[in-house]
Parts: C-alpha cells; structure tokens; sequence
C-alpha cells in the first residue's frame, strides 16, 4: 500500500562547496579596494588599527558580488534561519564566536573576556568599552541583557541552560545558568547570541527588525529591495580602528547561473558568493578568474519524524533513505571536483578519529529490506519541497535514486525565501 507523505527536501545529504569567484587577475578594478571576505567579520582582537596591507590596498569603493539565496529575515535574531545568516553577519555581532584555529573554542568579539565560576554556576562576561549600535545607542550590560533574555524565551535549545541574567555594572553581565556543559558558551556564538540595539527594536512596529538589522558590526544597513539587492555602508564608529576599508558591500541576487558569469565577465559584479560547480569548471576552464573554496553547510533533508502517522517517525525508514542514495555518484556527476559526499553529521571525522559510526554507503538492497522491516515493502509517495533558487540537477538526480527503491518523488519548488519562512512553521 502506497501512502502520500510530505518531506522538506534541501538539495542532497552532501557537503557542498562555497565557492567565490572574483574578477579576473589581468582586469582588476582599478577604482575598487581589494575586496575582503564578504562574510568574515573583522577579528575581535587587537582593536587598534590593522597594519598597512599590501602597497596596491586603498581605502574606498563599493564591493558588489553576487549571492544567489535571497535576503529575508536577516534583522530579529529569534527569526534568523539558513542562508539570511550570511546578511545577519555583515551586520550583527556576538558576544564571542567560533574560534576559527581550535575546534570547539570561542574568541571574544564584544565581550572581551570571561570567566567561568569555580562550581560552574555561571560565566560573567566583560564587554568592550565605547562600542555602539547603528543608532548611536551603546553596547552595555542593560542592552546585552535585553537581548539574552529574549534569547531564553525563544523556546530554542540554545541558552535553555541559562536561568537568569544579572547586570554587575555598564559592562559586566552574570550569566547564571541551570546547569553546565561544555557546548554552553557556543550558545552565546550562535545566531540567537547576535546582539540588536534595544532602542530600535522598542521604537518600530512588530516585524520591522526582521529587515533593518540594527547592530555593531562593521557594515549598516543602506537599504534593502526584496528579491533584488541588499546594500550596506561603512559603519563610521565601527569600535575596531581603521576598518572597514570600503565605503559599502552590495549584495546582488541573481538566481540563474549564466547570468551571473555575464555579471561578473562584465564588470557588473566584482565576485560570486555560492557559484554552482558547473560555472566554476567553466571558470578554471577560461583562466584569469581566482577561485576560493570553503567547506559549505551541510545539505540536509528535512522530514517530519514527530508525527507518529509519518513514515520518517521509523529509524528504519531513514535508514532505508540514506542507503537508498548514491551520493559518491551525485557528488562526481555533478560536483565537478568541488563536493564531496558526506556520511557522518561531521564530515570525515573517521578519517580523524574513531567515531564510533558506521557510514551507511549506498546499498539499495538494504534499503528495500529496512522499507519492508518498517510495513512500506510496497513503496510510498513523497511530496519534496525544493529550494527553487538554484540548479535543479541533484534533485533530479536524487528523484530517480530513490524511485529505484520504491520512493516516489513529486518535486514542489519554492523560492529560498519562503523556504525560510517555512522554518518557523509546522510541516
């Protein structure tokens, strides 16, 4: 017997590749600052000015690239999901972030230090003195605890360890907590942790801070057409000396990949943020063009495993779902040397550790066995939900794997946008 289920589907379980591309090496932008990390924060040590770059860097200019998920709710950290962290980030900021050099760490951003209580009980934190929001409104002890207290009651796992919060003085916040663990403090780096100005949220209507992120970070807000562009300028009393080196970012949205290549080829756009592995062989292929990879998110399916009606409540059925994919085949078909498949909730930690697991590589055999273990011998019917934004080809991919088992799938595309929005919804 044959059911009709409903499942979110996000492209592949794969670990993609980011890739950007910037303009070409023999046609640099004579009036443009080289450009930096589009979504790299500057470091939160030392605060005094950066050293001279190298003898061509210069102050000034617009940076433009391209990210082809569009802007949604990137304002409200309690409504921040997916891809609008990569807007929320240029920005917002936290009190610490991951430390980019040890695994597992945190480096402070606007908190300076901390310390941890003996009986951990609470960790205290000593924010950086003279940093101010967009609205000229300071970053103190009072506005961190504004902030963390809607934090607590988002209802979200982060800071559920968190019991109360105290103000010592203007910049010392007591974090008083349930109890510890040692993912306790990575809350504080999450995207719920991003620090908003108080004053402006207050002094809006409900929904106005989903798009108007009123922050410390370096870039603020210019403006914002939905669907189109998201631009930014140089936050003048940013609390780090001599940055940033622009006058403002723009982020350009253009879904279709060609029409990004004709973009950048044109002097449109300086980068691509998130280039499709088709364009950047295409890229390679031309010459001339830097390319720069980074270990992506990863690409999940999501499915309704609450309902105990769903077929996805059953281990056995996700099971079934992992082996039933060739994702070594996907990856090489269509990843064009930039992706990589991805077995473990850490990529590849095997090859570092014993992790204990055993991947489950495709085996379609399984699969169908597991599918008839679990009452589904006969197959079933699955609506995905797809992000429109983007190439469709591992979806397509994917469709015609899981039929092979007996998983039919009927694609729904729907814009990234909603996509988000749909985070924050039932399935």
């Amino acid at each position: 017997m044959q059911r009709k289920l409903s499942m979110m589907l996000a492209l592949l379980i794969i670990l993609s590749m980011i890739l950007a591309a910037c303009g070409a090496t023999e046609e640099p932008a004579p009036t443009e600052a080289p450009p930096p990390e589009p979504t790299t924060a500057p470091e939160a040590e030392p605060t005094e000015a950066p050293e001279a770059g190298p003898d061509d860097a210069k102050y000034g200019g617009i940076f433009r690239y391209n990210y082809f998920r569009p802007a949604s709710r990137f304002g409200d950290p309690l409504n921040i999901r997916h891809s609008d962290h990569h807007y929320a980030e240029l920005a917002l900021q936290k009190l610490v972030q991951p430390d980019e050099d040890q695994a597992g760490a945190q480096v402070g951003v606007l908190a300076e230090s901390w310390d941890l209580a003996d009986d951990k009980s609470s960790y205290t934190f000593y924010l950086r003195e003279g940093v101010t929001f967009h609205d000229g409104t300071p970053l103190n002890a009072e506005a961190v605890k504004w902030n963390l207290e809607r934090a607590m009651g988002a209802g979200r796992p982060q800071f559920s360890a968190v019991e109360s919060v105290e103000v010592i003085d203007d910049l010392t916040v007591k974090v008083n907590l349930k109890m510890w663990t040692n993912l306790v403090l990575g809350d504080f780096g999450s995207d719920l942790g991003f620090m908003i100005s108080p004053t402006a949220f207050e002094a809006n209507e409900e929904g106005w801070a989903d798009t108007h992120p009123v922050g410390t970070g370096p870039w603020k807000m210019k403006e914002f057409k939905p669907g189109i562009s998201i631009s930014f300028d140089k936050f003048e009393d940013y609390w780090v000396e001599g940055v940033p080196y622009l006058d403002g970012i723009e982020v350009i949205h253009i879904p279709d990949s060609m029409t990004q290549l004709a973009s950048l080829q044109a002097g449109e756009i300086h980068a691509i943020y998130g280039l499709d592995p088709v364009s950047g062989s295409e890229l390679q292929a031309m010459g001339g063009w830097d390319i720069y990879t980074e270990g992506a998110p990863n690409i999940l399916i999501t499915m309704n495993t609450a309902d105990p009606n769903s077929a996805w409540s059953d281990l056995k059925m996700r099971q079934a779902l992992e082996y039933a994919i060739d994702k070594a085949a996907i990856t090489e078909a269509l990843g064009y040397g930039f992706q990589s498949p991805m077995y473990e909730v850490i990529h590849s930690i095997s090859e570092v550790v014993d992790a204990g697991t055993t991947p489950r590589v495709y085996d379609p055999d399984k699969a169908k066995a597991l599918m008839a273990e679990a009452g589904y011998g006969d197959g079933l019917d699955i609506v995905a939900i797809v992000n429109a934004d983007g190439p469709q080809d591992a979806n397509v991919a994917l469709q015609a794997q899981l039929a092979e088992v007996g998983i039919n799938i009927e694609l729904n595309p729907v814009p990234g946008a909603t996509i988000n929005q749909m985070a924050f919804e039932p399935l």
